[in-house]
């Protein structure tokens, strides 16, 4: 029952952060704008989002044998398609402003490129959680600093009010879940 509830709310957090995600977009949307946003910012909450998957993932293939229904992969499945469908996309689309084609060298080498060294940092944050279990709580502070590169990109260019007052504060409390 509790893993039911837990469901119910993961889903709904994560159905924020998604809906917070494209509303931001849609209100950065321009060439201006999409610059202005860090995609080192993008890129962490991208990675806690993936940690988070995994965890979930995690958690629910050990409970798989105790539970006849698994909310907890269910919820791992969902923030899976939230992390493919709008993240993943949403930097992309910052990436491409951020870094015009090169000459010779096609979209699809930049896609690409930029694919790799996301899955390689994701890959590698995970091999890093694995190693440092003991320092877990540490990490999952520090997951939630991923607004620190938008506010030191700010500073530096000397822009303000980046981000939609709206997609900061319900992507803070959908995160505090």
């Amino acid at each position: 029952r509790r893993i039911g509830r837990y469901s119910v709310l993961a889903n709904f957090a994560a159905c924020i952060q998604h809906n917070t995600l494209f509303f931001q977009l849609r209100h950065s949307d321009g060439r201006n704008n999409l610059n202005r946003l860090s995609l080192a910012m993008l890129l962490a909450m991208t990675l806690s989002d993936g940690c988070d998957t995994m965890l979930h993932f995690v958690i629910g293939f050990s409970l798989q044998f105790t539970q006849p229904f698994n909310g907890v992969v269910l919820v791992a499945v969902f923030k899976f398609l939230v992390l493919g469908v709008a993240q993943i996309p949403g930097m992309l689309s910052v990436f491409r402003v951020q870094n015009p084609e090169q000459p010779g060298e096609g979209p699809n080498a930049m896609v690409g490129t930029f694919y790799a060294r996301t899955f390689a940092l994701q890959l590698g944050l995970g091999v890093c959680v694995y190693a440092f279990m003991w320092a877990l709580p540490v990490l999952a502070v520090l997951a939630q600093l991923y607004w620190v590169p938008q506010i030191v990109s700010d500073v530096i260019s000397g822009s303000r009010r980046t981000l939609h007052p709206s997609f900061v504060w319900c992507t803070a409390l959908s995160r505090l879940f």
